[in-house]
């Protein structure tokens, strides 16, 4: 099976996403669906930074942030250690 992956691309591609992405999603089973298809896009691109950034500095998404922090890294976990 050598050769199976694609070649790395050769310039490095970085997605920024609002911290407030997922804040208008009317139950928490709307955001894990958003935030899936979006991890989802995120593979299938090889894209190799998602970075999260607050709109506005006052306002209260910090917990939103925190969030989408958590699902993301728990997608991005191997199988065999979730």
């Amino acid at each position: 099976m050598e050769g199976f992956c694609p070649p790395r691309r050769r310039v490095r591609v970085d997605v920024l996403l609002p911290s407030s992405f997922s804040m208008e999603a009317s139950s928490p089973r709307d955001k894990m669906l958003r935030l899936g298809m979006v991890a989802r896009f995120l593979a299938a691109a090889r894209v190799e930074a998602l970075i999260l950034y607050h709109e506005d500095p006052e306002s209260p998404e910090e917990a939103n942030a925190r969030f989408i922090k958590l699902v993301m890294d728990y997608l991005n976990t191997a199988p065999y250690l979730r």
